[in-house]
Order: C-alpha cells, then sequence, then structure tokens
C-alpha cells in the first residue's frame, strides 16, 4: 500500500486504502476471512477457563457504568485497594457507586479521564 496514506494524517483514507486491498485479488481472500470469523464466532461466547493475565480495569468500569456485561466471551474485573490499577479505577467507581466524586477526590488531579458520552449522563 501507499505508506504515505497508511501513515497519513487521514485516517479515514488509510481505512479506505486497506479495505480496497482486502476486496482485491492481492488481498486476503474471502474464504480466509470468513474461516477466521467463524472460527472466532464459535469462541465470542466461551467463559474464561484460565485467567492468563490481569489487564486495566476499563473494561469492568464500562460494565459497572452499563449495568450489564459487555460480552460473555470476556472477564472483565474491578480492582482491589492496593493493587496497582486500583488508584486509577477508584475515582470512577466512586462515582458510579455514589454519584459523585468525594471530597478527597476533588482535591487531586486526576490521574484517568472517561471520553465516552455516557460517562457524562
Amino acid at each position: 500500500g501507499d505508506e504515505t496514506v497508511l501513515r497519513g494524517d487521514d485516517y479515514d483514507a488509510a481505512l479506505g486504502l486497506i479495505d480496497s486491498w482486502m476486496r482485491s485479488d492481492a488481498g486476503m481472500p474471502k474464504s480466509s476471512t470468513s474461516e477466521l470469523d467463524a472460527f472466532f464466532a464459535k469462541l465470542a461466547d466461551v467463559p474464561v477457563s484460565e485467567m492468563l493475565v490481569t489487564g486495566q480495569p476499563w473494561g469492568a468500569l464500562e460494565e459497572m457504568l452499563l449495568g450489564r456485561q459487555i460480552t460473555p466471551g470476556l472477564t472483565f474485573t474491578l480492582p482491589s485497594k492496593g493493587d496497582p490499577t486500583y488508584e486509577e479505577a477508584q475515582p470512577w467507581i466512586e462515582l458510579l457507586q455514589q454519584g459523585t466524586f468525594s471530597a478527597e477526590t476533588l482535591a487531586r488531579l486526576p490521574i484517568s479521564y472517561q471520553t465516552t458520552d455516557l460517562w457524562l449522563e
């Protein structure tokens, strides 16, 4: 692909170039992507049997905000006090549980942000 487009400032142009390549004879055959889609669709709802790594708390916070699990195939957990990500998540847990930030939270500079519209409601 055209590297200036792929690395350029116009994200939509880069996506368009990739889409054109994917649909072309030089791109990935539809049969391959269909096989991959079918394989991953079968796994999408399989419960997690072994947690390999615990990531950031953002998925768990989104589930808490939405009041439902995002997808059955993913397990998100909120950090506990003392966990490395607890300090970042704590104000957002507080907001969701109490409807406001505590005076202690408001007295500190924020160390994380939420950017989706649902957090404004």
